[in-house]
């Protein structure tokens, strides 16, 4: 049924909207609730009343229509900034983190001094790896009203992750001074004396953390990952491996419903293999026209923790290129071509116009994340597009690929003791067997395409790349049709100026290092269960057996 024009809306009674504002100033949220429900049923609309049904809805699990009535009520009073606030809140529920964003923005240019909606928007920032965003959120929201512990949390967390261990202790103390036991702030505690050191301080503050009945999901994962670090600087490798099977089944199990269903990041990739294994030649996937721009577009690919963030920090340094890290322009051609084979079959019979018109919208989205796309390169840098490459192949036939390529068996533990923010992808990375199991299909896929599409590819080994930084950055710098600049040299400390949105921050402040090379030898006895699904990629890559 569609809904009237809005100049035939009923609209609420005076009588009505006054009865729920006094419910409010009564402090009386149940009544005010009530009568807003029942005002609707009768059919007056007022945004009040629609935010108070979300509300209700919301604690009823109804998060859908929660979200229906935020976006309506939205619509009708774009400058109620409690209720752009809100939708925020359902839109960063709905795991649609970057609408969230623009609700939060709607709410703060009605009330810049809101400070609720400044940390909102810091933690949805966060969220999507706007990292120096969300810093400057969570310190505006401090300055309108520091009486909180949050916000101080959450940047000695930040700090944490930059690598700026004095400022997490100044900033963790201060959440500590609001509220004593505030479980984000003694977790950044725990990480500062851990990289001082101070073992028998990061061990009490675990242990603590771990005693407590109210620790988040999210929490005890992060905590028991603190666990195995500390192990592993002990030494004590059997027990750090032990702590890291048990934290990340616990949270497997509790993301399971979430992500655990029939279709699934592996399902998918199982498909796209199969339908590949049939082409060669890449001929169905080239388009009669390029669609190419003035400047040299790259995809920086290959699977989490292959050493793509360290690579695109040194391109970064180079003030010809521009990257774009972890965020995904891709998200329409996915819904439209990646979902089943029958649609990525319609993939090879787009015509000129309809290729020209999926590359802008995926420009109109790098632009939204505030990307320009002015330098001479642009560099998309995401480990899973290797999943997209035909995408890339059909909208971007000039575009270049990099390929980071790491040990498969340093890889694969890597992730397993990474803290990444679930989705899909990641919920494959938490169990060790199925980790080694995710990254076997997604190199078998890569293969295939490799053999199906027309791209160009440069494969780059991380142990190269730390063992010859120079030459292969040069190598590279070739690849791209730049010239080699010393300023990519300097990555660490614009890593240390800029916040990184991934697990690697806190190595890449400390600049060009080999210890994680090989680190899966710590470890020999435990990963020996994987051995047989990596030991082929292992040979593949050269690697020593």
């Amino acid at each position: 049924m569609s809904e009237r024009p809005a100049s035939s809306r009923p609209k609420a009674s005076a009588a009505a909207v006054s009865g729920v504002a006094q419910a409010l100033r009564d402090g009386d949220i149940a009544a005010a609730i009530s009568l807003a429900c029942a005002a609707l049923d009768r059919g007056e609309i007022h945004p009040l009343f629609l935010n108070l049904r979300a509300s209700r809805l919301e604690q009823e699990g109804q998060d859908r229509a929660a979200l229906a009535d935020l976006l309506r009520a939205h619509a009708l009073d774009p400058n109620d900034a409690h209720a752009s606030n809100a939708l925020g809140l359902a839109l960063a529920k709905a795991d649609k983190p970057f609408e969230a964003i623009k609700a939060y923005d709607a709410a703060l240019a009605v009330a810049p001094q809101f400070a609720p909606a400044q940390f909102n928007k810091a933690w949805a920032c966060e969220a999507v790896g706007y990292l120096d965003a969300a810093k400057q959120c969570y310190e505006t929201a401090i300055i309108i009203d520091p009486r909180f512990a949050e916000p101080f949390a959450r940047l000695a967390s930040l700090a944490a992750r930059r690598g700026d261990f004095t400022e997490t202790v100044r900033m963790a103390q201060e959440a500590l001074q609001r509220q004593p036991d505030h479980p984000t702030a003694l977790q950044a505690i725990a990480a500062a004396d851990l990289e001082i050191g101070d073992f028998e301080g990061t061990e009490t503050h675990i242990l603590g953390l771990l005693a407590r009945k109210n620790l988040s999901d999210f929490d005890r994962y992060f905590v028991m990952g603190l666990l195995a670090d500390l192990r592993e600087r002990q030494g004590r490798f059997a027990e750090s491996y032990v702590a890291l099977e048990s934290g990340n089944n616990e949270y497997y199990v509790a993301n399971r419903p979430r992500f655990g269903g029939p279709i699934t990041a592996v399902t998918a990739i199982k498909w796209l293999i199969d339908y590949y294994s049939g082409h060669s030649g890449g001929t169905t996937l080239l388009p009669a026209t390029t669609g190419s721009q003035d400047f040299t577009h790259v995809f920086l690919v290959g699977f989490p923790r292959s050493g793509t963030t360290l690579l695109e920090q040194a391109l970064a340094a180079h003030p010809d290129v521009e990257t774009m890290e972890e965020k995904d322009a891709f998200d329409e051609p996915v819904r439209a071509f990646m979902t089943s084979p029958a649609d990525h079959a319609k993939l090879a019979t787009l015509n000129d116009d309809q290729r020209a018109a999926y590359r802008e919208r995926y420009w109109e989205r790098v632009r939204s994340y505030g990307y320009t796309g002015t330098r001479t390169v642009f560099i998309d840098k995401l480990p899973f597009h290797t999943v997209k490459l035909p995408l890339i192949a059909a909208l971007f036939p000039n575009a270049r690929i990099l390929f980071a390529i790491r040990d498969p068996r340093d890889v694969v533990l890597s992730c397993i003791r990474a803290r990444f923010r679930i989705n899909p992808y990641m919920f494959e990375l938490l169990r060790p067997q199925d980790a080694a199991a995710f990254y076997a299909l997604s190199m078998s896929l890569a293969e295939a395409y490799r053999r199906a599409l027309p791209l160009a590819i440069k494969d780059i080994r991380h142990e190269d790349l730390v063992a010859d930084f120079d030459g292969v950055c040069r190598n590279v710098c070739n690849f791209l049709g730049i010239e080699w600049r010393e300023s990519m040299r300097d990555f660490s400390a614009r890593q240390r100026m800029r916040a990184v949105a991934t697990p690697s921050a806190r190595q890449l402040a400390q600049g060009l290092s080999r210890a994680g090379i090989g680190r899966w030898k710590n470890y020999s006895q435990q990963l020996a269960p994987l051995m047989p699904v990596l030991a082929p990629w292992v040979r593949r890559f050269g690697y020593a057996a």
